[in-house]
């Protein structure tokens, strides 16, 4: 195991470095488990309309934490404590969606 190349290609077939990628959502989530609440950072790139949601297990809208177009830079939210379960938070921009579990004691 000491030679290990990784190579990749797009769907033009030219070669992409690790640098080159651009992640679609740059965010946190933390704790997770949570106890009283839990904070999500997220950071954006650019201006952009970004809505963030979270989901009960039974697919009902719990809240929606973010919505709009958010500045360039860093954004922190704090999610108070629903009731305890299994949470699933909804990143959307741009037509991209980023999902994310968040259990709560």
């Amino acid at each position: 195991l000491d030679d290990i190349n990784i190579t990749s290609s797009d769907t033009t077939g030219n070669f992409v470095g690790i640098n080159e990628l651009n992640p679609t959502f740059v965010f946190g989530l933390y704790p997770n488990p949570a106890k009283e609440s839990a904070t999500l950072k997220y950071y954006a790139n650019q201006r952009e309309v970004t809505s963030i949601k979270m989901y009960n297990s039974l697919g009902e809208l719990v809240e929606v934490i973010a919505q709009g177009e958010l500045s360039v830079g860093e954004h922190i939210y704090t999610i108070n404590r629903p009731a305890a379960g299994l949470y699933t938070v909804v990143f959307e921009r741009n037509g991209n969606k980023a999902t994310e579990r968040l259990a709560f004691n």
